[in-house]
């Protein structure tokens, strides 16, 4: 009797060790109140990593209480937080909006050119339209064009068609 004692509270003691501390939270918009998908939770000490999903909720399992984690998404501010293991459980937790201020871009237009560029293009010059191809409408002016495909579907002005 005593043996089977001993065996039982020493497999109670086994479990106990063994218990897995989870931790699970949903991460939500403070001005909106909609879920934020694709936040970055990361568990301070082990560095430890997780996004969280479409529905903005994230689980870290076999933990030991208590933690630190950070949260980091574009467009909110990061937040670090310390969760206890009697906290309840899914957290709510709201990450306020802020704007991201990016540098100017300039986008500046360039022309291809042959056998510089890895962009297969083809060029018409005004020349050529103005002494071969002489009073041809637009379409039929790209139909020697590779990729291209024009016709004229009626008789009248207008009433070509391109595809591309």
């Amino acid at each position: 009797m005593k043996t089977i004692f001993i065996l039982l509270i020493t497999l109670l003691e086994v479990n106990f060790l063994i218990a897995q501390n989870s931790v699970s939270g949903k991460i939500i918009d403070k001005s909106t109140g909609n879920t934020v998908s694709d936040v970055i939770v990361t568990l301070d000490k082990s560095q430890n990593k997780t996004i969280t999903d479409e529905n903005g909720v994230f689980v870290f399992e076999n933990i030991t209480f208590p933690i630190e984690i950070s949260l980091d998404h574009l467009g909110f501010e990061k937040q670090q937080l310390t969760i206890q293991s009697n906290d309840i459980q899914p957290i709510e937790i709201f990450l306020n909006p802020v704007a991201v201020h990016l540098s100017e871009i300039n986008i500046l237009e360039d022309l291809a050119q042959e056998r510089k560029n890895p962009v297969s293009f083809t060029s018409i010059s005004a020349k050529k339209i103005s002494t071969e191809l002489g009073d041809r409408p637009l379409p039929e002016i790209l139909e020697n064009t590779p990729g291209v495909y024009a016709s004229r579907d009626g008789g009248g002005s207008g009433d070509a068609s391109v595809m591309i």
